[in-house]
């Protein structure tokens, strides 16, 4: 009796823990910027306002010394408003500042997961508002 009362509270735990297929595949995305196997678009998280300021405060902290405050490049790194760097999807931005590209290092083990996202939604409104 005793036995199977501790298998019945394991497999309870365990369906307790496991996550509904939606709910991994939205995790999944969250954490790699991949939606069934391609960049996706959209930002995964809650933007409120701390949110929002969250991301300028990352942005100016992290990102602002090589890509400028308003993301128009330095001496250090291009343009974020190029065309090419707005057709990006968001899960690749996010991607980027996750594990690096060209010259710029990894910032995932710095930055976390939420932060990144963040910084990505806050690259876009630059963006948005950017003269073409």
């Amino acid at each position: 009796m005793r036995r199977r009362l501790i298998l019945l509270v394991l497999s309870s735990a365990a369906a307790a823990w496991s996550l509904p297929p939606a709910r991994a595949a939205a995790d999944d995305y969250r954490t790699t910027g991949k939606q069934d196997g391609a960049w996706g678009n959209g930002i995964p998280i809650t933007l409120d306002e701390a949110a929002r300021k969250r991301g300028r405060l990352r942005w100016s902290s992290t990102c602002a010394a090589c890509h400028g405050q308003l993301g128009d490049g330095t001496q250090r790194s291009i343009s974020l408003m190029d065309t090419r760097i707005r057709s990006l999807a968001d899960g690749e931005l996010f991607a980027i500042i996750t594990d690096g590209r060209a010259s710029m290092g990894p910032q995932g083990s710095f930055i976390p997961v939420d932060d990144r996202w963040k910084i990505v939604a806050h690259l876009r409104s630059l963006q948005k508002n950017a003269p073409p």
